[in-house]
């Protein structure tokens, strides 16, 4: 069984976002406030901190996000669960995928973390994102590895028409 969470370096690629858009709004502010009239400054100070509460806010929500989803992966299922509150499971079954997908963004490459899709031909879930791999793991050899003998055993093959 292969289990996955987020790595923390995901929380990082997503909060420089975050952190960089209450930046640039934190930046105008003050600019506003060195234009502006000395009666309107408590004003544009009280802006400028709910600028960094609310990026703030959006990080914690981020990170309450990541550490609440987990994959497992078996020889038959890829079961992801989330939720805080309330736990949602999914379950694609391993032989009903059909393809898979890597993709970095220039952050995650920064931060050496990646994301991989598995698409399948399952009704509910058809697209599952496992976000926050680490770089360095091979995630989709192992998960090909366990589609192709379930595949066999159940034998399920593919058809196309090409």
């Amino acid at each position: 069984m292969i289990i996955i969470k987020p790595h923390y370096k995901q929380l990082l690629a997503d909060s420089i976002k975050i952190f960089a858009f209450a930046g640039l709004v934190y930046l105008l502010l003050y600019v506003l406030r060195l234009v502006e009239v000395d009666e309107y400054i408590p004003v544009i100070l009280w802006k400028e901190t709910i600028a960094i509460i609310v990026a703030i806010l959006l990080m914690l929500i981020r990170y309450i996000h990541l550490t609440t989803v987990k994959w497992e992966i078996n020889n038959e299922t890829i079961l992801r669960t989330k939720g805080v509150f309330a736990k949602k499971k999914d379950y694609i079954e391993l032989y009903r995928i059909v393809d898979y997908q890597e993709t970095q963004t220039f952050l995650q490459r920064i931060f050496h973390v990646k994301d991989i899709t598995v698409i399948s031909t399952d009704r509910s879930d058809q697209i599952m994102r496992i976000f926050g791999v680490p770089q360095s793991e091979d995630i989709i050899r192992k998960i090909r590895t366990l589609v192709e003998r379930i595949k066999k055993e159940k034998r399920v093959y593919e058809i196309t028409n090409y």
